[in-house]
């Protein structure tokens, strides 16, 4: 028995829910004749907070499992639970209103609208959640700020340089301020010096408690994450996680 003076043992705290969760996830396309499996039960959980690479072979299903992540494909079996809520059996507009409420994508190709300034880029997501015009602006333009272009607000994307690009693309994403941001081969358009800025962000996006999932074919940029999720055939490979 302790002594009665002794200080009281500290709290531990409960472990958080996974906000990724996939149990047994399977995704079989139909080509042909012919199914194809490119997931083949996948079980993961992701905690809030945690910064993982996935990594595969061409054709191993990482872009399935990112695409199944962010809500942009369904699963043909398994689960998947996405902050606590089985989206598995949601349906299409709260698909929609999860990908725009809680999911920031980043992709190797920027996807910027050609027509419309770094700052009107930022602001298209803020669009759909029906944010006033003036919260957008002020939003978008302190993103764009954070990540050292808040002298090129008003540049279309053909006068950015690519990591400028990816840069506007990787502010677009967290404007509306999300629960995890998915990222899809986002340094692979961009030379060794762009790339290196942008894992930085991610560095710093992962110190301030945003999950990040990011697949990658390199894996200097895999080795900066707390967790290499390696993906085989439609499966995680357990010996090498």
């Amino acid at each position: 028995m302790p002594p009665l003076d002794a200080a009281p043992a500290p709290a531990i705290a409960p472990p958080q829910a996974p906000v990724i969760s996939l149990l047994d996830a399977e995704k079989v396309y139909q080509t042909g004749e012919v199914p194809v499996a490119a997931l083949a039960g996948v079980t993961l959980d992701v905690a809030p907070g945690e910064f993982i690479a996935i990594m595969g072979q061409s054709g191993s299903g990482k872009s399935t499992l990112l695409s199944v992540v962010g809500c942009l494909t369904g699963l043909t079996g398994g689960s998947y639970r996405f902050d606590g809520e089985d989206m598995s059996r949601a349906g299409r507009n709260r698909l929609a209103e999860v990908r725009n409420r809680k999911i920031g994508f980043v992709f190797q190709q920027f996807n910027l609208l050609p027509r419309l300034d770094a700052l009107a880029n930022v602001e298209v997501p803020l669009v759909y959640s029906g944010i006033a015009p003036a919260e957008r602006r002020t939003r978008a333009r302190a993103e764009l700020e954070a990540l050292g272009l808040g002298r090129r607000l008003g540049h279309f994307p053909n006068q950015l340089s690519g990591g400028e690009q990816q840069r506007v693309a990787i502010a677009r994403a967290l404007c509306g301020r999300p629960r995890v941001l998915l990222a899809d081969e986002p340094t692979g358009n961009l030379d060794s010096k762009s790339g290196t800025e942008v894992m930085e962000i991610f560095d710093r996006l992962h110190a301030q408690g945003i999950t990040l999932v990011m697949v990658t074919h390199d894996e200097e940029k895999a080795r900066r994450a707390d967790r290499i999720v390696r993906v085989r055939d439609g499966r995680v490979d357990r010996a090498v996680v």
